[in-house]
């Protein structure tokens, strides 16, 4: 399933490996994937994550790419969780999450942010009404000053030599 707003990303590609939601949150993007945990990642997994990634950090809004990867992040020695965080900071982004999010003591929700901005404060707490649990913090609401820059163009004429 892929969702989409005002991105500029066609109806037709529709995500095999994973699902996409995009939650209109003021000027911020803030895409929610969930990757099914009874498939092996695939390597379009990560093709087809690197492709949205690719269009997220085009935008001046601030990313929180959030959800359910189902993938051990809390074992940093295994492939797929080498190959996400390399791809992440190929990026420019960085998981903030850094304490399991799962019953069984995983890390296996997320919650992703530019590395240029302020890291938020992830808090991961039990509810109680799953097996994963929630992930809280907060989102600056306010948009930064916007920059202008002013061009000229400059239009030499053209001078003509007499003899």
């Amino acid at each position: 399933m892929l969702v989409l707003n005002d991105w500029n990303l066609a109806p037709h590609q529709v995500r095999l490996s994973y699902s996409v939601y995009v939650f209109p949150l003021a000027h911020h993007r803030a895409p929610s994937l969930s990757r099914p945990g009874s498939a092996a990642v695939s390597t379009a997994f990560y093709t087809e994550l690197a492709d949205l990634l690719d269009r997220l950090v085009t935008f001046v809004d601030p990313i929180y790419v959030v959800g359910d990867l189902n993938m051990r992040l809390d074992r940093p020695g295994e492939s797929s969780a080498v190959q996400l965080v390399d791809l992440l900071a190929d990026h420019g982004l960085s998981c903030r999450v850094n304490t399991p999010t799962h019953d069984q003591r995983g890390l296996l929700d997320v919650v992703i942010t530019r590395d240029d901005l302020l890291a938020p404060s992830v808090d991961v707490v039990d509810v109680g009404l799953s097996d994963h649990h929630l992930l809280h913090w907060q989102v600056p609401m306010s948009r930064p000053p916007p920059v202008y820059t002013t061009l000229r163009s400059c239009v030499r004429g053209a001078s003509s030599a007499s003899s």
